[in-house]
């Protein structure tokens, strides 16, 4: 839905990823370029670097990186489309869509409360209260993550039932593994890996 609007000329995407570029895994520099991107493919139809060179104050080389992180990172697809014989390269902003479309979805079926109700729960559990650092890792697991305050409580009782250490590390271990298990990536979320990386 929001694919067609945008191609419409009626979606204010620039907004959308101003507001959803931490969800989205986008920082600041990458959510302008690929606004630059989906402004340009309205007009032209086309993805060309050195139109975008003209309208960003990034330095070419660097520019080249973050368009093709971005492809990589499946914000957009590239494919080829035959006419008559001809390949002609188009553009799938399919990928992007889909996630700002799950994102507006979660918002709305979120309860508010559950990083409070899951914050309460593991402070009862730790018999002590969540440090700053704990407390905004229960909330990227959370939001940008998408576990549910139903699946940290799985997680918990998990650790508990096998007489683990009861920890936001071994909570996030539990939770990635799970995860791990049901989908075919395996690969950690990022609020993991930066959790890692901080220990």
């Amino acid at each position: 839905m929001l694919q067609e609007l945008y191609l419409k000329g009626f979606l204010n995407y620039s907004k959308l990823l101003m507001e959803y570029s931490k969800a989205l895994g986008l920082n600041a520099e990458e959510a302008f370029v690929l606004t630059k991107i989906l402004d340009n493919y309205l007009t032209t139809k086309i993805l060309s670097i050195e139109e975008l060179q003209t309208q960003v104050l990034i330095k070419s080389n660097h520019l080249d990186k973050i368009v093709a992180s971005l492809m990589e990172r499946n914000y957009y697809e590239i494919y080829l489309s035959y006419d008559n014989g001809k390949g002609v390269e188009c553009i799938s902003f399919t990928p992007l869509f889909s996630r700002l479309e799950y994102l507006l979805k979660q918002e709305h079926t979120k309860d508010p409360y559950d990083i409070e109700k899951a914050n309460q729960f593991l402070c009862k559990n730790l018999n002590r209260v969540l440090t700053a650092n704990e407390l905004e890792i229960l909330e990227n697991l959370m939001v940008e993550d998408h576990y549910s305050y139903e699946s940290i409580v799985e997680a918990v009782e998990q650790i508990q039932s096998s007489k683990r250490v009861l920890s936001l590390k071994t909570i996030a271990l539990t939770l990635v593994n799970k995860k791990s298990k049901q989908e075919i990536d395996t690969k950690a979320p990022q609020v993991f890996q930066d959790f890692m990386k901080r220990i």
